[in-house]
């Protein structure tokens, strides 16, 4: 994470992450951080870079927890919104490439209680891929995906502005944590 930190994104009042540039500038944006939920200045001009800014002097939250929150919120909505994820290749049989989605859903419960990843996305052969989001310094979850297949995310590295590439172009920082679909399709991939 860069040492100084710039909010262009933020969550507005329909719990939608919104960039900067799509927002009125002050307090009239209506955008929150979704960690802290403080309300943020929208500030736009030619001093400053154009970015959120936290309201209060004695700000109680964590700024780059704050900013982690909105990249993880921000990668749940670029996945949504584009219905697609750029796949790792699984143990050289399956390439790396696009994995497209017909549905994405996102702050929604597993049918398992075990299991509670952060997106749950199904193709149109009606198989279904959990998703993972991680960073580096924090303790990351470590459920057991025995029988699902699970792909695991490293956002530690990324920004903002360079979230959307990275999710949709690039197998950097990823890893099948378990792939079933792919795993069960092996023996036919041989055939071939």
């Amino acid at each position: 994470m860069k040492s100084k930190i710039i909010f262009s994104w933020a969550q507005n009042e329909n719990g939608e992450i919104v960039h900067i540039k799509d927002v009125p500038n002050g307090i009239r944006c209506n955008c929150i951080c979704p960690h802290c939920k403080e309300k943020l200045l929208a500030r736009h001009g030619n001093i400053r870079q154009n970015g959120f800014a936290h309201r209060s002097k004695e700000r109680k939250a964590n700024l780059e927890i704050c900013y982690q929150v909105i990249l993880y919120k921000l990668a749940e909505q670029i996945i949504q919104k584009n219905k697609q994820i750029y796949a790792p290749s699984y143990y050289g049989i399956y390439k790396e490439g696009p994995i497209k989605f017909i549905d994405v859903k996102i702050d929604s419960r597993y049918e398992r209680e075990d299991k509670q990843p952060d997106v749950i996305a199904t193709t149109k052969d009606n198989q279904e891929y959990l998703i993972e989001f991680i960073f580096k310094e924090k303790v990351s979850h470590n459920k057991s995906y025995n029988n699902l297949s699970c792909m695991e995310i490293d956002l530690a590295n990324q920004t903002l502005e360079s979230l959307e590439e990275f999710l949709l172009s690039s197998s950097k920082d990823r890893i099948w944590k378990n792939n079933e679909i792919y795993f069960n399709g092996i023996e036919e991939k041989y055939k071939k």
